[in-house]
């Protein structure tokens, strides 16, 4: 039954009046890997917030049904009511994550983060409510100019773009509701996102573009005076690159550390919300730590 399970996983159950007052919702993209998702899913629950998951169109049937039937246990944790075939570095991850946009604005919450079924909270529920709450309605999204060959790379099919402040940063977001409201309203952040459809990586540009897009004028977005604000300067995730030449005690795939057992202490530090990254079958023990 649902209540054993709620249980016997150890999913917390009781919230501060505090975490009642500030909800958040959370987009989840997941192709594989079901334990990861339910260890995401254990830490980050609160029966406060909202949780939208997008399941791979091309997953097995299978995964579906497991993830199915964890969310049918509570009432404020859904299966995306679209789903989309994910492939890596298209638009249909992009539009993964819309899709968990969507179908959060149907709800009421402060605040909204996207995720991977690959990361790992490293605040509690009421230590991420605290810092949002500091954050006075700004979000937290990061982004600098493309360097050329990166532009030629992966917007040379989409020509010139008017009209945004176009930046190439993180896809992971902390944003206020008015921000994601903007995403999937506004006339124009609408027709961008059309235009990035042969693009490489769009979601990496689209929300960084009109974070930056001052003239906008969305309430909490970037009006600062720095040409740039690097991915570990943002709040969203904590993640070691290849290309940063710190060492992984772990392993790099797609030249993003799996973190290994020796970058505890850095994790246990970091200031962001999450991290990113890890495998269900590499070193396990990180996980538990952290738990």
């Amino acid at each position: 039954s649902c209540d054993k399970y709620i249980q016997s996983r150890g999913f917390i159950t009781e919230v501060t009046q505090e975490e009642r007052d500030f909800p958040i919702a959370f987009g989840i993209l997941m192709h594989e890997e079901i334990e990861l998702l339910e260890r995401l899913l254990r830490a980050i629950y609160r029966p406060s917030n909202f949780y939208f998951v997008h399941v791979d169109a091309k997953a097995p049937k299978s995964l579906l049904k497991a993830v199915s039937d964890i969310t049918n246990c509570f009432d404020n944790v859904h299966v995306t009511s679209r789903v989309v075939k994910v492939t890596w570095g298209q638009y249909s991850v992009f539009q993964a994550d819309l899709n968990c946009m969507d179908d959060a604005l149907k709800f009421d919450w402060k605040y909204y983060i996207n995720l991977a079924g690959s990361e790992f909270p490293l605040k509690t529920n009421l230590e991420m409510v605290t810092i949002l709450k500091a954050f006075n309605g700004a979000s937290s999204i990061t982004g600098g100019p493309f360097r050329p060959q990166m532009w030629k790379n992966r917007m040379s099919k989409v020509g010139n773009i008017t009209g945004f402040t176009v930046m190439k940063g993180s896809q992971h977001i902390v944003a206020n509701r008015k921000f994601i409201e903007f995403l999937r309203t506004a006339p124009e952040a609408l027709e961008f996102a059309e235009r990035l459809k042969p693009a490489l990586h769009p979601h990496e540009t689209f929300y960084n573009s009109i974070y930056f897009s001052k003239h906008l004028k969305i309430p909490g977005s970037y009006n600062g005076t720095a040409k740039m604000i690097s991915e570990n300067d943002g709040m969203a995730r904590y993640k070691l690159w290849s290309s940063h030449r710190k060492s992984c005690s772990g392993k790099f795939v797609h030249a993003i550390c799996i973190f290994g057992i020796k970058e505890l202490s850095l994790l246990t530090k970091a200031p962001h919300l999450f991290c990113n990254k890890f495998h269900d079958d590499f070193m396990p023990i990180v996980l538990d730590c952290l738990e």
